[in-house]
């Protein structure tokens, strides 16, 4: 076998391209239906809502000694004052869940945050103000099966 320099490289960055592809299975900072890879909530990812002019925002967190928070916010991008004290959401020993709170910030998998409108004739086509329609936002990963069975 002969390989060429430029082969050589092509061969390593193929090599390069499909461990990082595989890499996105690794499950990401949130917290899981137990013994299963569905993820419920994510970490440090902000979800906004909007009924009836309440505008509220919600964020996990994990805490010193791995249990979860939950921080409920008036605004609607997790900023400014928590409408109530943050609380223990769950506990490391609950059994209902599993707990990844493991991986650093550079670690842990990107999220798109989706916003679904709940009011179709809000959304109707050409109409541009939404500053009042009610939606809610909700998490997918990016680059990762959501729900591996």
């Amino acid at each position: 076998l002969h390989f060429t320099m430029s082969t050589f490289a092509a061969l390593l960055i193929e090599i390069a391209l499909i461990a990082f592809v595989y890499a996105f299975d690794e499950e990401c900072n949130g917290v899981y239906k137990v013994n299963t890879d569905v993820q419920l909530y994510p970490i440090d990812v902000c979800e906004g809502e909007r009924f009836d002019g309440d505008a509220e925002s919600e964020k996990y967190t994990c805490g010193d000694d791995g249990e979860v928070l939950l921080s409920i916010y008036s605004s609607l991008d997790c900023t400014g004052s928590t409408k109530f004290p943050t609380f223990l959401a769950y506990e490391p020993s609950d059994s209902e869940v599993d707990i990844n709170c493991e991986l650093s910030s550079a670690e842990d998998c990107q999220y798109a945050v989706v916003r679904s409108y709940l009011d179709d004739n809000s959304c109707a086509k050409g109409n541009v103000s939404r500053a009042s329609t009610n939606y809610f936002d909700s998490t997918e990963p990016v680059n990762r099966c959501r729900y591996n069975s």
